[in-house]
Formats: structure tokens, C-alpha cells, sequence
């Protein structure tokens, strides 16, 4: 009779050992020659780039770049929401692009999609509008990959002179996500995005290129700041009687102020969703603010012979001047200036050689003219035509007004004792039912400017 051996438990266990060894080691090899490649997702949203209505039904597809390793194709429809979502895709370079009845086509070239997903927003503008446009959208981490809200995203041409600056902004939302559109490429096709937050170094892409009726993609990663020593600094909060005031300038308190000229003389952008209300002091109760409370707006006296949607006409132009106490520069390196703006101004005729004028300016020891710093006035040109009762704002041309940060360099003035003053000119009574310019946040401090863009002073025209 045959005699049947038990197995040896040691050896199988050994067996088991090196099959997992080799099973793993196989697996790993795939996975080098990607046959087991790492995915993630694309999502976003489609809205018309002027309007912001939500272009629901409009169909998405996406394809891999050329010469890219990744994989996916397919196509979604964009939901009720205006969001779309692609699952489930390998890591490479992808085009996305949209088409919808009505609109131009509108593709995002080169997007680079690692092991974090990507936001793409798709901005097509109507067939109706002749200028070529294009946009910007993405995503803002700090350097762990942790997403950052209230980051100002601001926009301006690489050659600065071309746009006066910066003119249009965004602000992330709490997944980091920000977008902007219907940027308009007849000056210029390669910019500067700079995105800038409290306690966070400033960062900034150049010589970004946006194609025709292109989006490009960003993901900006944010570092915590150096604090510099802080020289001057001025929040509104506690005693600001040390600060001369003229015209419409006063210090105010958050309240529940709404716009009077809104809707019958003014309108307010697509996308802003306050009713006409001013806004809340970016940080604490307090702000500078150039308007009057009893209206919401600095029109002063309306004409009796006021109509509708003009933009509001008032009898007569309004200036007025906010003066700082004496700051010294006498023992520094190195200085500058920053705050954040908040503004809504007319869109008619808003360049800086034009009307409702936005004017930084340093005094020095009272002794010289004072001396000019710039203007925060944008340089563009308008999409859309019977401008009279659209706004032009911080966020934009017909973008809802957002915080936007503003930067200037005090490296001249090393040495001396200097006043900042900021300065609101309507130059005219027309268009003036808009609510004014908002300051808050100002800090002197021992630090170089990143971006140093210094600008003739614009000398004004009549209409």
C-alpha cells in the first residue's frame, strides 16, 4: 500500500513566499511599462465667458496632446449645473475642448494632469462677439497640496505698459479653483498672472501665452511668507484721525449699504450676486472708502433730468484726496506698498487717461511736487458696446468687483520721511452711479517689490 507523505508546512510557506515575490515583482514591472498606469480625474464647469450663464448640453472631449503618454478619450455632457466630470484618467497631457450652438469653439491645449486632478473651466464667448478671446483657470495649493480660498488671481499684460497693469481678478474659491475668461488677445497674447494672499510670498507665472479661443491651465503652489518688518501700517481699525480727508473719503464701518442708482441707472456685473450692496471690509469692520453712505455710490447731487440705465448723472464732478500721516523711510534698505483695492467704477471711458480715476501718489517732506506712483486704472478694450450703465471693476470689465491686492515700489524715497495719498477724480458728472473705490489693508514695508511697473502720469481727455 502506497504511503501518502503529509506536505511540508515549512516549504509551502516558502513556496508561497516566492510566488508572492514574483507575482509583486511582475505587477511592479507592468506598472513601470504602464500597463497598469495612475489615473485621476478632470472636472470643471462651462459658462459663457461674458454672460456666466451655465451652458448646460454642451458636449466635452477630451483627447491625449500629441506625443503624450497618456490614454484617454471620450466625450461627457455638460449637466443642468454647467459641470462636467471626466473619471477615471490616466496621467499625461490631454486637449479639452467644447462646442455648443451659438458659441465659438474653445479648447484647452497641453493640460498637464499628474497624480492631483485638474480644474478646467470652459469660457467659449457667443459667435456675436468679434474680438478673439481667451482665458485662464486652475487651482491654488499651499506646497502640500492643501487648497487655499480667497487667493487674489490678477491678470496683466507681460509688457504691463500695454495694460496699465493689472485688469481683471479672480478670487478662489474653497477648493482653490479660480477662472477667468473673455480676456481679450487684440493687444497682446502672452501675460503675467500674479497670485497673492495673506501671510503667503507672492507668486507669479510670466510669459504665459493664451492661444485664440484657448484656456490655459495653471496650478499655482503658494509658500509661506518671510514676515518683513512692517514700517507703516494702517487697517482702519483704531485711530484714523491722523489721515486727511477731502471730497467723498471716509473711514467706514461694515453695514448693509446698497446702491441707489441700482437698478434703474446702474447694473451690476453677470456674476455678482450682491444686489447692489458695498462690500465688507476685506479684514476687520473698517475700510476707506470713496462713495457716500446716504446713496452707495459717489453721483452727490443727481440730476433732476437723470433717465434710466446712463450710469447715473450727477450736476457736477467729484475729487476728493486720502492722506496719510508721515511714514519714515529714513532708517531702511529697501521699501514698499501694498493694499487691497475693492473697486466699481464706469466702464464708458475708465483708462487711465480717461474718467473715474484711480490715483497713487507719494508727497516727500513737503518740500517737492508730489510725485506719482500709478494708477490702477486698466488699459483694454471693451467687449460689449452701450456701456453706459455696465460696470468696470476690480474683477474686471463687467466682472463682479472682487479684493484685489496692489503693489507699489518705494525704493526712491530711501532716506526721507514721505506721505501716500490716494486720490478719486470723476473728472466729469456722468456715469457716476457706481459705488466707488474701497482701500483697506495698507502696510508699509522693508521689502522689495516683486513686480516694478512705474507709468507716466495719464494726462486726462474730454469726451
Amino acid at each position: 500500500m502506497e504511503t501518502i507523505r503529509r506536505p511540508d508546512i515549512k516549504n509551502y510557506r516558502i513556496y508561497l513566499i516566492i510566488a508572492g515575490l514574483l507575482v509583486s515583482g511582475i505587477m511592479y514591472s507592468c506598472d513601470r511599462f504602464n500597463f497598469f498606469p495612475k489615473r485621476t480625474h478632470i472636472e470643471g464647469i462651462v459658462l459663457d465667458g461674458i454672460s456666466f450663464e451655465k451652458l448646460s448640453g454642451a458636449t466635452i472631449t477630451l483627447k491625449p496632446s500629441q506625443g503624450s503618454p497618456a490614454t484617454t478619450t471620450g466625450q461627457v455632457t455638460v449637466d443642468e449645473n454647467g459641470r462636467y466630470k471626466f473619471e477615471d484618467v490616466t496621467i499625461g497631457n490631454y486637449n479639452l475642448s467644447v462646442k455648443t450652438e451659438g458659441y465659438k469653439e474653445i479648447i484647452a491645449d497641453d493640460i498637464a494632469l499628474n497624480d492631483q486632478y485638474a480644474f478646467i473651466a470652459l469660457l467659449p464667448v457667443s459667435d456675436e462677439i468679434n474680438m478673439i478671446t481667451g482665458g485662464i483657470t486652475g487651482r491654488v495649493t499651499d506646497n502640500q497640496g492643501v487648497p487655499l480660498s480667497g487667493v487674489s488671481v490678477a491678470v496683466s499684460s507681460q509688457d504691463m505698459a500695454l495694460t496699465n497693469g493689472f485688469f481683471t481678478a479672480a478670487v478662489t474659491d474653497e477648493k482653490g479653483h479660480f477662472f477667468i475668461g473673455a480676456i481679450p488677445l487684440d493687444k497682446t497674447n502672452e501675460f503675467m498672472i500674479r497670485f497673492a494672499a495673506d501671510s503667503y510670498e507672492i507668486f507669479i507665472e510670466e510669459n504665459k501665452v493664451i492661444p485664440a479661443n484657448g484656456i490655459i491651465h495653471l496650478h499655482a503652489e503658494m509658500q509661506n511668507e518671510a514676515t518683513p518688518d512692517i514700517i507703516f501700517y494702517e487697517g482702519f481699525e483704531n485711530n484714523h484721525d491722523n489721515w486727511d480727508k477731502t471730497g467723498f473719503w471716509e473711514v467706514h464701518q461694515n453695514a448693509a449699504v446698497y446702491n441707489k442708482a441700482f437698478p434703474k441707472y446702474v447694473q451690476v456685473a453677470p456674476n455678482d450676486s450682491s444686489a447692489g450692496r458695498i462690500p465688507d471690509a476685506i479684514k476687520g469692520e473698517y475700510m476707506a472708502w470713496f462713495g457716500q453712505e446716504s446713496r452707495g455710490n459717489y453721483m452727490g447731487q443727481q440730476s433732476p433730468y437723470d433717465t434710466s440705465l446712463t450710469g447715473g448723472t450727477g450736476t457736477e464732478a467729484n475729487r476728493g484726496e486720502l492722506i496719510s500721516p508721515w511714514i519714515n523711510l529714513g532708517q531702511v534698505q529697501k521699501a514698499s506698498i501694498s493694499f487691497w483695492s475693492w473697486f466699481e467704477i464706469e466702464s464708458a471711458t475708465p483708462h487711465p487717461y480717461g474718467f473715474d480715476l484711480m490715483k497713487v501718489y507719494v508727497i516727500q517732506d513737503d518740500t517737492n511736487p508730489e510725485i506719482f506712483l500709478g494708477s490702477l486704472n486698466p488699459d483694454i478694450t471693451q467687449l460689449l458696446n452701450d456701456r453706459d450703465a455696465l460696470p468696470l471693476t476690480s474683477g474686471g470689465f463687467n466682472q463682479a468687483p472682487v479684493w484685489r491686492f496692489e503693489e507699489f515700489d518705494l525704493g526712491a524715497f530711501i532716506g526721507s520721511r514721505i506721505k501716500i495719498k490716494f486720490v478719486f477724480d470723476t473728472r466729469d458728472h456722468r456715469h457716476n452711479g457706481f459705488r466707488g473705490w474701497f482701500i483697506d489693508e495698507i502696510k508699509v514695508v522693508e521689502k522689495d517689490t516683486q513686480i516694478n511697473f512705474s507709468a507716466d502720469l495719464p494726462q486726462g481727455i474730454t469726451r
